[in-house]
């Protein structure tokens, strides 16, 4: 069969709407009154779909007028869904084609790939594993790559039983969190540094300011939600494993959601800010990462309450739940099939009716284009269905929104050696009956043990109506955050606002706390000691990003030694051909210079901020462990500068350690990649 051109691009489909889109998504006419989704000149019924002046239809379980059409004259059979809504049945489809002729990423196995091939998902995720065993981080330690990896093994332990992936998975998960602990280590809570793989481009999602090393210091809700399931993980495994290590991981997971919750939540938004940011003093950003505040409700970091407040308060727009809000640009802004998918598998564990409806429409919407296959069959099986895998069985607690009513049949499901074809009859959150071949049963669960070959499930819902549970106050996202302000240092202590916004309150964060709010362009730093200002703008109640911060302090809190100060030393003349500027750089590299000492006459006891000033022309992230008085105060990384650029000086990452009054030692090792060492910098805290 002839496939027929798809009409529009997600980008051209996501620009008309942006145009189209006026009128709020609550006014509906008598005309969508039936509607699933209206906003705009966006029309969502359970047959076709509306968008301006285009229709399309769903004639068939296998195609879409103006849109899609199976190609092949025997659909693949493995797993079908039929109800009473023909655009449901072929949005599914059409994504299960898709999602065959594709590699999965580790967020698709977490959601679908593990229960629907686990045998493929399992071979996807050796592929991301180094040959020492550790997960392969593209990007590391700046970015956390294949984050939700452990979160994925899981799911594919509990879809097939397989000990040895178990094993296997535990093996690789433990070597990686060993591996990576000093270096991405942020608190003493947990909380770790690096940003998840979804915010790139970098200048989408984090102020221009911003170097390579600024990034590394963040600390991302979604990369430590992440986290967080994989401690958890491991500590199911060890568990199941029966390792003495189930104890430790169980302790470092709790830590971890507690800093959570404590250092992300923002009670009077009733959500989380979307990272830290800051290398001395972390200042948080109250803007909204969409994506891990739904998956905080998924991974039951929230708290119910926190949950049902968080998608109480929503931002919304008419084509979707955004990215960021407010996003400090269009870009980041953009919505993208996987948030609508996390967004209605929460609304469905918070039980809200309306979320679940602000998440199909869109996505429903997304479906359309012909390149993606959007994910309907993650929010199906995740959201609607209920389904969840444990190491013992398979549960369901579907949650059916009445606006998609009639019975649903998904043929064909596959649990270890069961095929199930699972019958949903009625609507609503409660399950008035719950049987498997025709025998009641007392839960919603399908052991592990069932036998093998097909099993008839059925589940008659009550009918209750879900509107009368919860009523949402969705928000709607505002577009940008004030800009970030530009300001002028006359000296240490004097500052000027130079582009000052008269709309706008500052507050002003001294030492990474909240200290005053100014209403003027200048600012007068107080503090005598060690200072760190950073200047937030507000305008509404809605924060942008501060400027760079701004460190005050007096010549007795600095410490400055130059490379030149320190011997042994071996100018890098195979790098730098000028003799005389050669001999301010150390090269440490793994064959000169593995592990260099040098000692810092401290003015007084106490904590101090060390960075180092250095040149990297490499292609890779440097990094090396700092040692003080022969223990381990922490790990530097020094990005790469520029292509064999190995005179322009940069300044590393900070570590925060204890010095004693007087001489102290101080080691750098290579941990890897070649950088020249130009200075050594500690400032008093």
């Amino acid at each position: 069969m002839k496939h027929q051109p798809a009409p529009l691009s997600f980008t051209l489909w996501l620009a008309m709407c942006m145009l189209w889109c006026g009128c709020s998504r609550n006014a509906e006419t008598e005309e969508c009154s039936d509607a699933i989704y209206s906003s705009g000149d966006i029309e969502v019924f359970s047959d076709s779909i509306i968008i301006g002046n285009v229709n399309y239809t769903a004639i068939s379980p296998y195609e879409i007028t103006n849109c899609w059409k199976s190609t092949s004259d025997t659909p693949d059979p493995h797993i079908t869904l039929t109800s009473s809504s023909l655009m449901a049945d072929a949005l599914f489809n059409k994504a299960i084609s898709t999602c065959h002729h594709s590699s999965p990423s580790v967020t698709d196995i977490y959601l679908h790939g593990a229960l629907l091939d686990p045998q493929r998902s399992m071979e996807a995720l050796r592929s991301m594993v180094d040959t020492d065993g550790t997960i392969h981080r593209q990007g590391f330690p700046i970015k956390a790559d294949k984050e939700a990896w452990a979160a994925a093994a899981w799911e594919i332990y509990c879809a097939t039983g397989s000990a040895s992936w178990l094993k296997e998975s535990y093996r690789i998960i433990n070597r990686t969190l060993q591996k990576e602990h000093f270096t991405i280590k942020a608190d003493p809570d947990g909380l770790i540094h690096g940003t998840p793989s979804y915010m790139e481009p970098p200048q989408n999602y984090f102020p221009s300011w911003m170097s390579p090393v600024d990034r590394f210091h963040t600390i991302c809700l979604g990369t430590n939600l992440w986290h967080y399931a994989t401690l958890s993980v491991a500590c199911k495994m060890a568990r199941k494993l029966k390792l003495y290590a189930e104890r430790e991981w169980a302790a470092a997971a709790d830590r971890i959601r507690n800093a959570i919750n404590d250092n992300f939540w923002i009670p009077s938004a009733s959500m989380y800010g979307q990272y830290m940011y800051g290398n001395l003093y972390p200042v948080l950003s109250s803007s909204a990462d969409n994506r891990a505040n739904s998956l905080s409700v998924i991974l039951s970091v929230a708290s119910p309450e926190m949950g049902r407040r968080l998608m109480e308060s929503r931002p919304t727009r008419s084509y979707g739940m955004p990215a960021v809000s407010p996003s400090i640009n269009d870009a980041a802004a953009e919505p993208a099939p996987d948030i609508q998918v996390l967004q209605g598998i929460a609304a469905a564990h918070t039980q809200d009716e309306e979320a679940l409806l602000e998440a199909i429409g869109p996505l429903w919407c997304m479906g359309l284009d012909e390149r993606a296959d959007a994910g309907w069959h993650s929010l199906l099986l995740r959201g609607l269905l209920g389904i969840r895998l444990h190491p013992d069985g398979l549960s369901l607690s579907p949650f059916i929104p009445g606006k998609l009513p009639g019975e649903k049949r998904l043929c064909g499901l596959r649990f270890r050696e069961a095929v199930l074809d699972i019958n949903i009859h009625g609507s609503g959150n409660k399950i008035a009956s719950f049987s498997i071949d025709s025998v009641s049963q007392e839960r919603a669960f399908i052991d592990q043990s069932i036998s093998a070959g097909p099993h008839r499930i059925d589940i008659v819902m009550s009918g209750n109506s879900l509107s009368d549970m919860q009523h949402t106050i969705a928000t709607s996202a505002p577009d940008t955050p004030p800009a970030s302000p530009k300001i002028f240092w006359n000296d240490d202590r004097h500052g000027k606002i130079l582009n000052y916004d008269k709309d706008a309150v500052y507050d002003v964060y001294t030492n990474g706390i909240l200290s005053e709010s100014i209403t003027a362009p200048h600012y007068t730093v107080t503090d005598t000691g060690t200072t760190v200002i950073d200047i937030v703008p507000k305008i509404s109640n809605i924060s942008g990003f501060a400027a760079h911060s701004h460190i005050s302090a007096p010549a007795s809190s600095r410490i400055h030694i130059p490379a030149t100060a320190i011997t042994p030393r071996r100018a890098p003349l195979h790098l730098i051909r000028n003799k005389d500027i050669a001999t301010n750089y150390i090269e440490l590299a793994a064959r000169h210079n593995t592990r260099i000492t040098f000692y810092v006459q401290a003015p007084s006891e106490g904590e101090y901020f060390i960075n180092i000033g250095y040149t990297n022309g490499t292609a890779e992230t440097a990094i090396r462990t700092l040692e003080v008085n022969e223990k381990y105060a922490g790990t530097l990384i020094f990005p790469p500068v520029a292509h064999n650029d190995w005179i322009s000086v940069r300044t590393s990452s900070t570590v925060t350690a204890t010095l004693r009054a007087g001489a102290n030692k101080l080691s750098l090792t290579y941990a890897g990649t070649t950088i020249l060492l130009n200075e050594i910098n500690l400032l008093k805290k």
